[in-house]
């Protein structure tokens, strides 16, 4: 097989065909909702649909938020919120 020149940016390079063909596949898990995420969207206020991830937590200064709201949650969204995070915090009570 050629050999590309030190430096060649990886899409510049040739595909190697015999790669897709080992023992190994690359797969994706597929799955019916993860525990610690709460589906929210234009319901919500924001403008797009997506997840509160609770595995995902930052800790950032409250200076560095926007001070107004993007969005709100409901009392059922909110509960779904705090299993979420007792799920993910491993929290028992």
């Amino acid at each position: 097989m050629k050999q590309e020149p030190p430096g060649t940016p990886p899409h510049e390079r040739p595909r190697n065909p015999r790669r897709s063909r080992g023992k190994d596949v690359n797969c994706a898990p597929i799955t019916r909702g993860i525990r610690s995420e709460v589906e929210v969207g234009p319901e919500q206020g924001l403008p797009v649909s997506g997840v509160i991830s609770c595995d995902n937590l930052l800790t950032v200064p409250q200076a560095a938020l926007d001070p107004a709201p993007l969005g709100h949650l409901e009392e059922v969204k909110r509960a779904q919120l705090d299993r979420a995070l007792r799920y993910a915090l491993d929290i028992r009570y």
